[in-house]
């Protein structure tokens, strides 16, 4: 089964009445953590990665319940005896990541000004300087973070990990402790910067975009 790649993007916040919804469909502490974020996009996300999820399971041949998902010590959703996924959010884009042939972890980041210094001490000397010469450092940036974040999701640490374990060895490999991982460049727009781990060199991707307003029941 190839790496298959799910997104989607939202302009404005959905209907109340379809929010509603689709929130009644999550887990309690879901739903909490959705009605708690300080901005709609945040709140909107939130529920639409659960959705993009579904849709993906569905598509395989799996139906599950939302509401029922396991999870990990960290944290980390999984589905027992269904395939490895995840997801991740960021501005007003959703992205999941679904497959059977390897463990995997995705992030994507939107690529906005920020104070770059202020995180270079989660980089090694060689990664930092990769940034500052790349000759686009905020994008080069954000190409870099994506890939450890992805990484540490595909461990099951997520943001509980430390950064800074996230080693470069090459282009296209990194470690972690004493693990390695591949990393994929997911390209979705010039303003994103999205990458995926898992264990696979050279995998099939598939891509699936997603009008999420036609996913939500009438």
């Amino acid at each position: 089964m190839p790496i298959c790649i799910y997104s989607t993007k939202f302009r404005v916040p959905l209907p109340e009445k379809a929010f509603d919804r689709l929130l009644s469909e999550l887990a309690e502490a879901c739903r909490i953590k959705a009605l708690a974020a300080k901005r709609w996009q945040d709140s909107q996300a939130i529920v639409i990665s659960r959705h993009l999820l579904k849709k993906a399971l569905q598509d395989h041949g799996e139906t599950v319940d939302l509401r029922n998902l396991s999870y990990s010590p960290y944290g980390r959703p999984f589905l027992t005896g269904g395939p490895e996924f995840n997801w991740s959010h960021s501005g007003n884009r959703v992205v999941c990541a679904i497959s059977r042939d390897s463990r995997l972890g995705i992030d994507i980041e939107w690529i906005r000004p920020l104070e770059l210094s202020d995180f270079q001490d989660l980089f090694s000397v060689p990664e930092w300087d990769r940034i500052m010469y790349s000759g686009n450092p905020t994008r080069y940036f954000y190409e870099e973070w994506t890939g450890k974040e992805a990484v540490l999701k595909a461990d099951g640490r997520g943001l509980s990990g430390n950064i800074r374990n996230v080693k470069r060895i090459n282009r296209n490999e990194t470690a972690l402790d004493d693990e390695r991982w591949f990393l994929h460049k997911i390209g979705l727009s010039e303003d994103y910067a999205c990458q995926l781990a898992s264990k696979l060199k050279k995998p099939v991707f598939f891509y699936h975009n997603i009008d999420i307003d036609l996913q939500i029941p009438n």
